[in-house]
C-alpha cells in the first residue's frame, strides 16, 4: 500500500512542504440543519441570547 505523505512513522499527522505545488481553484459547498425550539429562534433573531 502507498504511504500517506502527511502521516509520520509514529502515525501522527505532520506538516509537509506544499510550496512547489501549482495553485488550483477549488469550491466547497456545505449544507446543514439545526433543530431548535421556536422560543430559541425568536431569541436569536432578536439578538437576545447570550453567546456561548
Amino acid at each position: 500500500m502507498k504511504r500517506l505523505t502527511h502521516i509520520g512513522n509514529d502515525g501522527r499527522a505532520q506538516m509537509v512542504d506544499v510550496s512547489a505545488k501549482p495553485v488550483s481553484a477549488r469550491t466547497a459547498v456545505a449544507r446543514g440543519k439545526i433543530r431548535l425550539q421556536r422560543h430559541t429562534l425568536d431569541l436569536i433573531s432578536k439578538d437576545q441570547i447570550a453567546k456561548g
